[in-house]
């Protein structure tokens, strides 16, 4: 059986430290991003979560990309 993969659609999670809890470990939050184009070249997305970034006060920890597609048999 032959699949294929249809995109849908695309956003951009920048994850950044928010404090510390009661026990002295670091918490984080998440800021979200859609719409991004899901045919964006990779590269650029990064630069543009990189530029969000430093205009971010808090520490970054990660930045994502969720995509969700649709499956299907080709």
């Amino acid at each position: 059986m032959e699949a294929k993969k249809e995109p849908k659609s695309t956003s951009l999670v920048i994850e950044l430290k928010s404090g510390t809890n009661d026990s002295g470990a670091d918490t984080f939050k998440k800021k979200s991003f859609s719409n991004v184009k899901v045919d964006a070249p990779i590269n650029n997305i990064l630069i543009v979560a990189t530029a969000i970034a430093s205009l971010l006060d808090a520490p970054i920890r990660n930045i994502m990309l969720n995509e969700v597609s649709i499956l299907s048999e080709a």
